[in-house]
């Protein structure tokens, strides 16, 4: 079980006590678009650790915290709610020029949660000055940071 899991269970188990539903899981075939396009688009290699959250839940909103789903997917439950997508978050994010060096994978408020390829580290930023708030040492730890935090929100 990754450091992130018992969070993730928690979050699922509140959501379901607010009486909507956890977000699914992303399909194979999902997962397998967003790594192809993924190299194709951005440029970049998606983890195998991003990969396996998205196995778990495909995206995640839980209050105010967004980790971006295999594509641009309803939030479970609302047909007209939606999680930006891996691909298209980060396409957007890099219309920015200070934005292009950086790949996003979850925001919350004016926090990007990122991998920095110069620095080879993921890290918690505030948004839009990019100042560094935390670094982390792989993105189980950046995941389980995030859903602790909006665990307590």
């Amino acid at each position: 079980m990754r450091p992130y899991e018992d969070s993730l269970q928690r979050i699922q188990e509140q959501v379901r006590a607010w009486g909507d539903t956890p977000q699914p899981p992303a399909s194979a075939l999902a997962l397998a678009r967003m790594t192809d396009e993924a190299v194709a688009t951005l440029d970049y290699e998606v983890t195998p650790d991003y990969v396996h959250f998205l196995t778990l839940s495909d995206g995640l909103h839980f209050n105010g915290f967004v980790v971006y789903a295999s594509r641009i997917v309803p939030i479970a439950g609302y047909a007209d709610r939606f999680i930006g997508g891996f691909i298209e978050s980060n396409l957007q994010l890099r219309n920015s020029p200070v934005h292009r060096r950086l790949v996003a994978f979850a925001e919350a408020g004016d926090e990007l949660y990122v991998f920095d390829p110069r620095h080879q580290t993921y890290r918690q930023l505030d948004h839009p000055s990019l100042d560094v708030l935390e670094t982390f040492g792989s993105f189980d730890e950046m995941m389980g940071f995030l859903l602790e935090r909006a665990l307590t929100i």
